[in-house]
């Protein structure tokens, strides 16, 4: 007994056309809805120092030494440079405004064994892994690592430094020293009257947006946005990205833009990078794109983020709005009435915090014994919203 196809050969060309369309209309959907539910690690409960089990090892009786010098100051050594360049902020005091100050840093690495802290930068150890590490520790010397950068760019072979370090230096808050890119604190009731000038910001500024990118293929797509974004708003474009170079009086130029576009190149949680606060440091009102939580990590009311739009056209209506409205422009600068923002080293560390956290005694002694696990935890997305 044979099986009859039920449509005439018209017919059958039809459905056959019809199912081409439709797979290649749904395989998109249904792999990003595969990828995006591909299982990785768990969420994390444990939001306080990371100290979730299943990444660190806490030893709660162990508490954090005094210190080696008789004083109680902290000695740090800088174990690697800091992206080949110079020695951090090795320079000057790192630690002469915080609120506590014991602290001291040295890349003499002959002071190993009398060092409290060694501190190494992610990426310095991924281009250096056959430099050895320090061949000794005392039992109560503190290892950090610390880095700036989404995991997707970190190159380091994380399992193999299971055990190794103790704390983490990281823009993640829920690292042992958060370290962010920026800071901002209120202002008291006495400083909001000799800080805050009354100023027309709009009429400083007479171009209207401004891109700057070497990294034109990133993990969040950006560059589809901002090539979108420009059928309707000018934006000129500096880098590799971009067919516009400065290479004398960069900051001259780039002063003169209304917007700047803070995209981050990587949709991670906490990573909010220099692309905000440099435009914000030039009176700029960046407009962000990211995985941080704006609402709580940046002054309030101080930039437009396109994930508060509908669709790429419908911010750039807002954009042209605002940049037309010169009050509406000059009220994205109404939060310097009320906070500061705090200086910040290049190499992003947060001295002032490392510095508390040494002295502090109830700080138990603890180790990373799930390094890669706990990086994985940052649950960065890509530009279409789907997990790494």
């Amino acid at each position: 007994m044979f099986l009859r196809w039920p449509f005439r050969p018209r017919q059958r060309k039809f459905c056959t056309l019809l199912a081409i369309i439709t797979g290649i209309v749904l395989a998109p959907i249904l792999y990003k809805r595969f990828r995006c539910n591909q299982s990785g690690v768990p969420p994390s409960q444990w939001s306080h120092n990371s100290k979730d089990p299943r990444f660190v090892t806490v030893f709660p009786d162990a508490g954090t030494p005094v210190g080696h010098t008789g004083d109680g100051r902290k000695l740090v050594l800088l174990w690697t440079s800091f992206f080949t360049g110079l020695v951090w902020d090795a320079d000057h005091n790192v630690f002469q405004d915080c609120p506590v100050t014991n602290c001291e840093v040295t890349t003499n690495r002959h002071l190993l064994t009398s060092s409290h802290a060694v501190l190494f930068n992610v990426r310095d150890l991924s281009d250096h892994l056959d430099s050895p590490l320090p061949s000794s520790r005392t039992t109560d010397q503190i290892w950090i690592l610390h880095n700036t950068e989404p995991p997707y760019y970190i190159y380091l072979p994380l399992s193999k430094f299971n055990g190794v370090f103790n704390w983490t230096s990281w823009y993640r808050k829920d690292a042992t020293i958060f370290s962010p890119y920026g800071q901002w604190v209120p202002l008291n009731p006495q400083d909001k009257i000799l800080h805050f000038r009354e100023e027309n910001y709009h009429r400083k500024k007479a171009k209207m947006a401004l891109w700057v990118s070497s990294n034109c293929n990133d993990r969040s797509n950006r560059i589809d946005v901002v090539r979108e974004l420009q059928q309707y708003v000018g934006i000129d474009i500096y880098g590799k990205c971009g067919n516009l170079d400065c290479k004398k009086s960069c900051k001259d130029v780039f002063d003169d833009y209304k917007f700047y576009l803070s995209f981050e190149n990587g949709y991670c949680r906490d990573y909010l990078t220099e692309k905000f606060w440099r435009p914000i440091i030039r009176d700029q009102i960046p407009v962000v794109r990211g995985g941080a939580d704006y609402k709580t990590m940046v002054p309030p009311g101080s930039y437009i983020n396109v994930d508060d739009f509908e669709s790429v056209k419908a911010l750039a209506q807002y954009l042209l709005k605002v940049a037309r409205n010169e009050s509406l422009y000059n009220s994205y600068f109404s939060w310097k009435k009320d906070y500061r923002l705090l200086p910040n080293g290049w190499t992003r560390m947060n001295w002032c915090g490392l510095c508390e956290r040494l002295h502090d005694v109830k700080q138990p002694a603890q180790v990373y014994s799930n390094l890669r696990g706990w990086v994985q935890q940052d649950t960065c997305r890509y530009g279409d919203g789907c997990a790494l």
